[in-house]
C-alpha cells in the first residue's frame, strides 16, 4: 500500500522499511519486494548488488517470482556476473512452481540457446503454454514464431489473432508488429489506415 499508495500516502521508503523487516522474519513476498525495490530504485537509489542478496533470499524461501527476477539478473549481468546457465535453471524453477512469467522467459533460452541447448520447437511449446495462460508476453512470442516459422510453421492468420490479443491487452510491441501485418496483409486484410492507428497507439504507448 505504501509503495503504491493505495488507501495511504505514497511512501516508497516506509515500504522498502517494511518489506525488507517482512524478509527478515522470513517472508518470502517481503525479501522478494525488497529485492525488487533496490533493482528498481523504488524507494531507494538503484543497488543491483543488494537486490540480488534479498531476491536470492527470497528464491531460498520458495518465492518463484523471485527467481524468475533473480534470473533476469544472471542474465543480464545486474548485480552479479553473467551465467546463462543459472539463469534458465532459475526460470526452469519459476516454471515448476507454475509462475507463468517465466515459460516466456525459459522459452527464449531455448530460442536463442542461453543455457539450454538450442530447441526453437521447444520455446514455442513453453510460448504456448504462456499464451494458455494469458500471458501478454506469450502472446507476443508465439505470434511471432507463427508469422516467421520459428519452431512451428508459418501461419499468419494465427499470428495477428494472437498478436491482437497482446495488443488488447496494451502491449506497444504488438501494436507496432500487428500494423506491420496491416500494412503487408499478413494475416488480415491490408488495410493502411489501420497499420497507422496502430503504429501511432505503439509509438504513444513507448
Amino acid at each position: 500500500c505504501l509503495e503504491h499508495g493505495q488507501g495511504v500516502e505514497k511512501d516508497p521508503q516506509a515500504a522498502l522499511s517494511y518489506y525488507c523487516q517482512a524478509g527478515e522474519q522470513g517472508d518470502a513476498a517481503g525479501a522478494c519486494n525488497a529485492g525488487f525495490c533496490y533493482l528498481r530504485g523504488i524507494g531507494t537509489p538503484l543497488r543491483e548488488t543488494e537486490a540480488v542478496v534479498w531476491l536470492q533470499k527470497a528464491a531460498d524461501l520458495g518465492s518463484a517470482r523471485a527467481m524468475n527476477l533473480l534470473g533476469d539478473c544472471y542474465q543480464e549481468a545486474r548485480g552479479t556476473g553473467r551465467d546463462d546457465q543459472k539463469a534458465a535453471d532459475l526460470y526452469q524453477q519459476a516454471v515448476e512452481e507454475q509462475y507463468g512469467p517465466a515459460l516466456v522467459n525459459l522459452g527464449m533460452c531455448f530460442q536463442y540457446g542461453r543455457g539450454r541447448p538450442q530447441d526453437e520447437a521447444q520455446a514455442v511449446e513453453l510460448y504456448r503454454q504462456a499464451a494458455k495462460q494469458g500471458e501478454v508476453s506469450g502472446y507476443c512470442h508465439l505470434g511471432y514464431c507463427c508469422l516467421h516459422g520459428i519452431g512451428t510453421p508459418v501461419d499468419e492468420t494465427k499470428a495477428a489473432g494472437l498478436l491482437q490479443k497482446a495488443a488488447d491487452l496494451e502491449d506497444a510491441w504488438a501494436m507496432g508488429v500487428l500494423g506491420d501485418c496491416y500494412l503487408q496483409g499478413k494475416g488480415v486484410r491490408k488495410d493502411r489506415a489501420r497499420a497507422v492507428e496502430l503504429y501511432r497507439e505503439a509509438a504513444r504507448r513507448g
